[in-house]
């Protein structure tokens, strides 16, 4: 019972740790095209403090005290894992790792560049990239903890190795919120569904990534706050070229809404005597 009960609090506080950390990376994306940082205070703020927490959660986890606790809390999870949802769980948490990432980020370019035939679309194989670049120079900088450390019976494949900080949190993330940023000038609609998809398999992603005890919880939550630093760096960048729709791409309300010339109105002439006859 209290196995059940600690899971559906990791369930419950990791999906709102998702939304808010869509949210967080939103605010730090510019407000106006151009080279200059446009960034509203609150996205400011918000990448200042991604930075403060992953440079503490790094330096944080190499104490052992720390990472024990955080194992203990991970541990508990394990008991309650049945074979037939931990096969699922590691079938389908593979869509965060490196290869289906770079196939994930090169889809969502194509999609973009066909529809703004901007240089932009490519950056996001370039996150992913930049990701892998960060993570191995934060592990082999500071040593962290693993969860293999802690516990003797993990038993699924990859189980444990990972450190600060989770790589397929931090790499989804970015990439959903950053595709959806390159849609906005283009479609709301679909930039609100790309988002939305983007919760989804962050949350399907964090959790499956517990459930198989690859990560500790510290692992995770460092992971979302790169994603946040990540979006703001290529945030900035696409903002540099960022393209007015074209005309085509106007829709019928728009075109609606601007208004016509007026119709020149021909003055009546005067009625004369020879008119009247």
């Amino acid at each position: 019972m209290a196995t059940h009960v600690l899971w559906f609090a990791v369930a419950f506080i990791s999906a709102l740790a998702v939304v808010e950390t869509i949210r967080l990376a939103q605010a730090t994306l510019p407000r106006r095209p151009g080279p200059r940082i446009s960034t509203s205070r609150g996205g400011l703020t918000a990448v200042a403090a991604s930075v403060v927490v992953f440079v503490v959660l790094a330096l944080a986890y190499k104490s052992h005290a720390v990472a024990h606790a955080d194992a203990r809390v991970v541990k508990r999870l394990v008991p309650d894992r049945t074979k037939t949802v931990q096969d699922i769980a590691t079938v389908v948490t593979t869509v965060g790792d490196l290869v289906p990432c770079f196939v994930v980020a090169g889809v969502l370019s194509i999609l973009i560049f066909r529809r703004s035939r901007s240089w932009t679309a490519w950056v996001l194989p370039v996150v992913v990239l930049v990701q892998i670049s960060v993570q191995t120079a934060t592990v082999d900088t500071f040593h962290d903890h693993t969860l293999a450390q802690f516990t003797e019976h993990v038993s699924t494949a990859g189980a444990g190795v990972s450190a600060i900080p989770s790589g397929s949190v931090s790499r989804l993330l970015s990439l959903f919120v950053l595709a959806a940023a390159l849609w906005r000038p283009y479609s709301e609609t679909v930039a609100a569904r790309l988002l939305d998809l983007g919760g989804v398999v962050v949350f399907i992603e964090l959790f499956t990534r517990l459930y198989l005890s690859r990560h500790l919880l510290g692992d995770i939550v460092a992971g979302l706050a790169l994603s946040i630093i990540l979006v703001a760096v290529f945030g900035w960048i696409i903002n540099l070229d960022r393209r007015t729709p074209s005309t085509d791409d106007v829709s019928s309300a728009d075109q609606a809404s601007v208004p016509m010339p007026r119709a020149s109105v021909a003055r009546k002439r005067p009625t004369t005597a020879r008119d009247r006859d």
